[in-house]
């Protein structure tokens, strides 16, 4: 029997579970942004975010930091603290120890902020702006924490968005009849043997650690929720190498989209939540851990494919399918095909300089280089730029920006020249121009 989500009640804790601080000026308005960002991130085919009381706490922090300060700051001054530092300095900090990959740089946590009116404005804002465009649609990212605090303007919002090493979220819809899954795209050196990197496979376990339906699935974004008559489910998640388990929560662990947002909106006064028996708490139900067969020392199977990003169907590129568009300023590959795009062994080269596109491989890139979606781009500029600069006409989003240095912009001057290995796909003319690039 497939249970029925108890909306009010969850509405009901996710409010009653506010500190003091928060629950005075902000209960309203923090589920309406967190159901805003998620719907964004759905909308381009990545996970949406679960709510994290660190995180939480992190933002509230550097929040109420800023209301001390006789004027706002500037531009990224906003996420300095009394000490200078950023968000990532505070996160590795006590008392939010907030898990790194391996060493103090290699953490998954990001910030963005605004203040103004409300959440349309905030995030209008967001969407016109290639940085917190990219930190917002960061699959790296898959918690949370948000601070509303009253101002002058509206609302003084700083977000803090996060992932955690074998921490991989799934969240039912307030359905019961879905489950959203995340998984990790934070690629640093050893993630391959240490921590669980991009998941291929899922299998559902009920609170006893018993298996639910016909066994490992391949990863999607979304997948349908088995039967149970339990409270919680549990997630397997597997690599081929490494494996994490995953607990949802049926009654508390709703996604917070816009119409759950809404109903949130409109209760008035937390009240705390009405006593109901629950089952003791599960770390992790034996059953799982011997491996996906559910046998002592079964092998994991290894995966034969990575997990889609977006949830539209790919389908292969049209001859021309990489756009190349250039001009004195930026460079930027554009996938002009009708499906996604296999880019990471592209290299552009003229003599002895090369760039190739694994260097958008950094852990702000919003989409594998295995698969640049449709319309989507990828684009350089000199780092000396007074502003961002802009996509071309033909780039639906940037999913990925790097910075080089003002003489390394290669392609303003003689022809350059589009490899594959030891592939050459196509020769650009230098200067300002656009080059189609033939993808076999």
């Amino acid at each position: 029997m497939r249970r029925s989500l108890l909306v009010g009640l969850v509405l009901i804790v996710l409010l009653g579970g506010l500190s003091p601080a928060r629950a005075q000026g902000q209960p309203r308005v923090v589920p309406e942004l967190i159901a805003a960002l998620n719907a964004w991130r759905v909308e381009h085919g990545i996970w949406p975010l679960k709510p994290n009381p660190t995180l939480d706490k992190l933002a509230l922090a550097q929040a109420e930091y800023l209301l001390t300060l006789p004027d706002l700051p500037d531009g990224g001054a906003i996420h300095d603290d009394a000490n200078g530092g950023g968000p990532k300095d505070r996160a590795r900090r006590a008392p939010f120890d907030w898990p790194t990959y391996g060493r103090p740089d290699q953490i998954a946590l990001d910030e963005i902020a605004y203040v103004g009116h409300d959440v349309d404005a905030a995030l209008a804002f967001w969407k016109s702006s290639s940085i917190h465009t990219t930190s917002s649609l960061n699959p790296a990212y898959r918690e949370i924490g948000v601070a509303a605090l009253p101002h002058t303007f509206g609302y003084l919002f700083i977000v803090v968005l996060g992932g955690r090493p074998n921490v991989l979220p799934a969240l039912a819809d307030s359905a019961g009849d879905t489950v959203y899954l995340s998984n990790d795209t934070y690629r640093v050196p050893g993630a391959d043997s240490a921590w669980i990197y991009q998941a291929t496979q899922v299998r559902f376990f009920d609170e006893e650690g018993r298996p639910l339906g016909s066994g490992w699935l391949d990863w999607k974004p979304a997948l349908p929720l088995p039967a149970t008559d339990g409270d919680r489910v549990f997630v397997a998640y597997t690599d081929g190498k490494q494996t994490a388990l995953s607990e949802v929560d049926l009654v508390r662990g709703q996604v917070l989209l816009p119409a759950t947002a809404t109903a949130v909106a409109a209760i008035a006064t937390p009240t705390p939540a009405p006593a109901r028996p629950t089952a003791p708490p599960v770390t992790a139900p034996a059953a799982i851990i011997p491996g996906p067969t559910n046998t002592p020392g079964a092998a994991i199977p290894t995966p034969t494919a990575p997990p889609p990003v977006a949830t539209r169907t790919a389908t292969p590129p049209a001859p021309g399918a990489l756009l190349v568009v250039y001009d004195r300023r930026s460079l930027a590959l554009v996938n002009a095909s009708s499906g996604v795009l296999d880019v990471s062994q592209i290299v552009l080269a003229q003599g002895d300089d090369t760039l190739p596109v694994a260097a958008w491989n950094t852990p702000w890139l919003a989409a594998p280089l295995t698969a640049l979606p449709r319309q989507d781009c990828l684009q350089v500029w000199s780092w000396d730029e007074p502003t961002d600069v802009g996509p071309p006409s033909d780039c639906r989003y940037q999913r990925g920006v790097i910075n080089v240095a003002p003489d390394e912009r290669f392609w303003t001057g003689g022809v350059f020249e589009v490899r594959r290995g030891d592939t050459l796909l196509a020769t650009c003319p230098g200067g300002a121009g656009r080059c189609t690039v033939d993808m076999p």
